[in-house]
């Protein structure tokens, strides 16, 4: 009987914790072609056109101390070399592949953050993304999820900002509901 109340009171609750969450505690990520985080497409000039790609986190306004997502790559590129931002100190799980990767940050990340740069090869001119999927586990419905600052209980929402578009154009993604926040974002984090 305790079991079973338990239980009805932890569906009744969880729901209510995960609607409650506002876009200000939303983690950004996206996939840009510069250590800038501004382009965000990449046009072959040939076969085996060589490109670079990073992975950027936009923390939410509460910063963030733990993310997690799966990157999902078209089968018209190789990837060569994966390293790791040396002037970030995290520790990471995983790959920046299908299976998925967790980054844990040792301080409260508060501003914009490259975690890996991968040097690839455009194989051909077809149309194709370089993009993220939810990490095998998490909360269906989000892109990916994260613990904002300064307490690892808080669970927040990740969307993708950016995937790379490859021999195509690309924008950077945002609906109506979200576009002021990330506004907002922007700003304060390009101070």
């Amino acid at each position: 009987m305790k079991t079973t109340i338990l239980i009805l009171v932890l569906l009744a609750v969880v729901p209510t914790i995960v609607s409650a969450q506002s876009e200000e505690e939303t983690q950004y990520i996206g996939i840009f072609a510069d250590p800038d985080h501004s382009i965000c497409e990449v046009f072959s000039t040939g076969p085996f056109t060589p490109f670079e790609y990073y992975v950027w986190i936009l923390p939410g306004q509460y910063g963030v101390r733990w993310i997690g997502f799966t990157i999902v790559h078209p089968s018209n590129i190789i990837r060569e070399t994966e390293t790791a931002n040396p002037d970030l100190d995290f520790t990471y799980t995983g790959a920046l592949d299908e299976t998925g990767i967790e980054y844990t940050f040792t301080n409260c990340e508060e501003n914009w953050i490259w975690t890996h740069k991968m040097t690839c090869y455009l194989l051909n001119e077809t149309p194709s993304q370089i993009g993220f999927a939810p990490h095998p586990g998490y909360p269906q419905g989000w892109d990916g999820s994260g613990h904002a600052c300064p307490d690892w209980l808080h669970l927040s929402p990740v969307r993708v900002l950016s995937d790379l578009h490859l021999n195509e154009n690309c924008a950077i993604g945002v609906n109506d509901e979200s576009w002021g926040a990330i506004k907002a974002l922007f700003s304060a984090h390009t101070r």
